[in-house]
């Protein structure tokens, strides 16, 4: 939410549905095994489209506010963190820009694992490093002593903390007993006035063709969709 003050959940969820349909849309597509755990569920659009198709869910999240509209929806969710969420282990765990806010990556991945089956996957869309590079790169005129400036929502000070190159996200999954299985380009989102929607059309015509030309390697994708399996 980054500290913009009151927001209307149904408003949120909207805004993130094409999200969390990519998000879904992998998960079934990446030998699927249940139940899901959603950590930063916020107010539960992606766990009310999973528990629609009839995907078994369930989410945690810090927001005391996002929790009690989930509740208050028949949604299971719970107030809690990952260390403090129950001894059940699940097959998929799911999050969506969420790991650009965390500050100890090794801790958390190594508590995912804790809470994963065996070969178990944990799935996370979140903005990366290339694209906040070459554009703080244009802003800053070249002088990278200036502060990196906020970038839309592909980075956001201080609430986002840091931005992994795909690569520096391979490293860290393998020291902490994960395998990157799977890079998709993130879909892009629908939200905002009506001029902004057609920019965002143009902008996921422009990487689909850029991502199916040269991949991983499309410098424009502001986030990435990751696959990573528990070793």
């Amino acid at each position: 939410m980054h500290g913009s003050g009151p927001l209307d959940p149904a408003v949120l969820n909207q805004n993130n549905e094409r999200y969390h349909r990519g998000i879904l849309e992998v998960v079934k597509a990446s030998s699927f095994s249940g139940p899901i755990l959603e950590i930063g569920c916020g107010f539960g659009g992606l766990g009310e489209q999973a528990l629609r198709i009839g995907l078994p869910w369930e989410g945690l999240d810090l927001s005391e506010q996002a929790v009690a509209y989930c509740q208050k929806q028949g949604l299971p969710v719970r107030l809690a963190n990952l260390q403090d969420a129950t001894e059940k282990l699940f097959g998929t765990i799911v999050m969506c820009f969420v790991f650009e806010h965390l500050t100890d990556y090794d801790s958390f991945l190594l508590d995912c694992r804790r809470k994963l089956q065996p070969h178990g996957r944990l799935i996370t869309l979140h903005p990366t490093a290339p694209f906040a590079r070459l554009f703080g790169t244009l802003l800053r005129m070249g002088n990278k002593s200036r502060q990196l400036p906020r970038l839309d929502s592909a980075f956001v000070p201080p609430w986002h903390t840091t931005l992994l190159s795909l690569s520096g996200t391979r490293e860290l999954a393998a020291r902490n007993g994960f395998c990157v299985k799977q890079v998709f380009a993130s879909p892009t989102g629908r939200f905002g006035s009506a001029a902004r929607r057609i920019a965002q059309f143009g902008v996921q015509c422009i990487n689909s063709a850029g991502w199916a030309l040269t991949g991983e390697a499309w410098p424009l994708t502001p986030a990435h969709l990751i696959v990573m399996e528990a070793l």
